[in-house]
């Protein structure tokens, strides 16, 4: 693998939403993958952009299968990182981009 991932750490508000779509918007090589989450969907959001929202029990179960590369629970739900998403466009040597709030 010689893919990239890069990391934008900032608040809720502080931008990194944006920056990533620039950059997706300005580099083909640029991928974002949706985080897995057990979260209700909120209207505007579309499953598998935002986020990829799954029941408690399946969350469950990819932590078992160790699907995640990270995991936690916040604010009353599950998130986590899905690692055979990352392998594979880490294996097309492309670049990642994963926001994180601190």
């Amino acid at each position: 693998m010689s893919g990239k991932i890069i990391l934008l750490i900032g608040g809720s508000g502080s931008g990194k939403s944006s920056l990533i779509k620039r950059l997706r918007t300005e580099y083909a090589h640029v991928r974002f993958i949706p985080s897995v989450t057990t979260r209700p969907k909120r209207p505007t959001e579309i499953d598998g952009a935002s986020y990829h929202f799954v029941d408690v029990k399946t969350f469950q179960q990819l932590i078992q299968e160790d699907g995640f590369i990270e995991y936690a629970h916040v604010h009353r739900a599950w998130y986590g990182t899905p690692r055979q998403a990352y392998v594979d466009v880490l294996e097309q040597d492309q670049i990642v981009i994963k926001d994180i709030d601190p």
